[in-house]
């Protein structure tokens, strides 16, 4: 995800994101750590995080999940930083 801090232990981003059902409820957690930019920028920009909980809202919703993976998602090798009417919904 967007983040500039490595796990100490393991010198790698570990994100981490669960879901399960209560009774006839659904939880999801969202921990995605910390990002590191200057003070104007919000850590809420990352587009990883935008995907992570606009799919999970939907999922803890419904059920199911049907908004597509944006194709500005960030990857292993780059980060993706967009407001939230500057994301590319459409799958990749």
């Amino acid at each position: 995800m967007c983040s500039s801090d490595l796990s100490p232990g393991a010198k790698q981003h570990e994100p981490v994101v669960w879901c399960t059902t209560l009774g006839k409820g659904r939880v999801v957690t969202i921990s995605m750590g910390h990002y590191q930019r200057p003070a104007h920028f919000s850590s809420l920009n990352c587009v990883g995080f935008q995907t992570v909980l606009a799919r999970s809202c939907e999922w803890a919703a419904t059920g199911q999940v049907t908004i597509p993976v944006p194709a500005n998602f960030p990857t292993k090798e780059t980060e993706s930083i967009a407001g939230p009417k500057e994301i590319q919904w459409k799958a990749r």
